[in-house]
């Protein structure tokens, strides 16, 4: 079984996985009077969370084919800037300040943003693939694993037959 992420098409004889990596930066603000009432999570195209151990999270970029892990001036400019486009007319965006602290990393993706779960069809019955989780992978993980688990054990599936096609990592060696 490869659950490589990104790296996947790197492993002797994956090279035709269609991984992609892209990577994301989340900006950490420190708290600040703006963000003082903030209770849910605003999602926008981006999104910002309430105060957590590190501070707010807002985010995030999305850099194609960039695996790179050092830190981006840019892309923490830009996080804030997607969020005061998505609520121009409020003016608090306006009054966040930004640091240097952040998280980067980068994310396994696919490009029909569905995840590759199943037999990888080179490698006959022998090498089983769960990669391109993409950037909502920390949500769909656990159910992938149990598809997986349940391909592997030959047991009933959790899902849809059509959820099921939508995900089988065989799905772009049958489309050519």
């Amino acid at each position: 079984m490869v659950a490589a992420g990104h790296e996947t098409p790197h492993l002797p004889g994956l090279a035709d996985v269609p991984i992609n990596a892209v990577r994301g930066q989340v900006t950490h603000l420190a708290p600040q009077a703006p963000l003082a009432s903030l209770s849910a999570v605003l999602c926008y195209g981006g999104y910002l969370t309430p105060l957590g151990p590190l501070g707010h999270c807002l985010g995030a970029s999305f850099e194609r084919a960039f695996d790179q892990l050092d830190y981006s001036p840019n892309e923490q400019t830009a996080n804030l800037a997607k969020l005061q486009q998505a609520l121009p007319d409020a003016p608090w965006p306006q009054q966040l300040q930004l640091g240097e602290e952040a998280r980067v990393s980068v994310r396994a993706t696919v490009r029909d943003h569905l995840p590759l779960v199943g037999r990888w069809p080179p490698a006959g019955d022998r090498l089983w693939l769960l990669s391109g989780l993409g950037a909502r992978g920390l949500c769909s993980a656990p159910l992938l694993a149990e598809v997986l688990a349940a391909q592997l054990l030959d047991e009933p599936l959790p899902l849809a037959a059509d959820l099921l096609a939508a995900i089988d990592s065989q799905r772009f060696a049958t489309a050519g």
